[in-house]
């Protein structure tokens, strides 16, 4: 056997994974996007079904945006409180450059423990001090590193990816940061050993968001954003608008994306 999938609780370290992707003669690793142990169930069931129907064969998912999502009517919010503007990855990405905190709140949320991307909170990485500024709002401890979302043209350049990145667009691998580029992006390099757990979007992974960081990259030169999950640490990630606006509310983002709309305080 040389290519590799799993599940359950133990590969959620990521260290461990890249231990095993870097092994000679494993030619690919995936770790299943839910990859604690509701990843088990999952797996259970893709076996039961392939001895009933034998001529199934394994697919790629595009995506694992599995859970609710809402829609504008579903925002019950006092208006008069916010400053409200049409989305436009261009002005938002501007906002980034500034050193914003976002937080990003699109369609379906991730099935499993990683935010990609619909429930997220996003900020420049390449400014040093962006690591703790969001690391003291969502009170979490100097030792849990930010995954960087990277452009899929873009991240063989910027990390040594040298196999298994299919599963890179589940933030499930982690990866060795090219030395040219651990000082431009260090809010989502560990210090220590200088390796990221990326996340690869692609066109289809993510459309909205691809365009998005593209337009980043056209501003700064950089097709890397931070992505942390939409949460204060310890506390479930965000499902619901008005969950998101507790957040606005407090302070801990700068700035609220919510489908097409941008809301920040007055």
């Amino acid at each position: 056997l040389r290519k590799v999938a799993a599940a359950g609780g133990v590969f959620a370290n990521v260290k461990l994974n890249k231990k095993i992707n870097d092994l000679k003669w494993v030619e690919e690793v995936f770790i299943a996007p839910p990859m604690g142990d509701e990843g088990l169930p999952l797996g259970c069931a893709l076996a039961t079904h392939k001895q009933f129907n034998p001529e199934f064969k394994p697919f790629r998912l595009e995506n694992i945006f599995l859970g609710t999502s809402y829609e504008e009517n579903d925002i019950e919010i006092d208006e008069s409180k916010y400053n409200i503007r049409p989305y436009t990855p261009s002005q938002l990405s501007y906002d980034l450059k500034d050193g914003k905190i976002i937080g990003w709140f699109q369609g379906r949320y991730e099935h499993g423990p990683r935010a990609l991307c619909n429930r997220s909170i996003i900020a420049d990485p390449s400014v040093p001090g962006t690591y703790k500024k969001v690391n003291d709002r969502l009170q979490r401890n100097d030792f849990m590193p930010f995954a960087p979302v990277v452009i899929d043209k873009y991240a063989s350049d910027i990390f040594k990816i040298k196999k298994s990145q299919y599963t890179a667009e589940f933030m499930t691998m982690l990866y060795d940061t090219r030395e040219e580029w651990q000082d431009k992006i260090p809010a989502v390099v560990h210090p220590i050993d200088k390796t990221a757990r990326i996340q690869i979007v692609t066109p289809k992974s993510n459309t909205k968001f691809y365009h998005l960081i593209n337009k980043f990259y056209d501003i700064t030169g950089i097709p890397v954003l931070l992505n942390t999950s939409f949460n204060i640490h310890g506390e479930p990630i965000v499902c619901h608008p008005k969950e998101a606006f507790v957040h606005l509310d407090n302070n801990i983002v700068d700035i609220l994306v919510i489908n097409n709309k941008v809301y920040s305080k007055k």
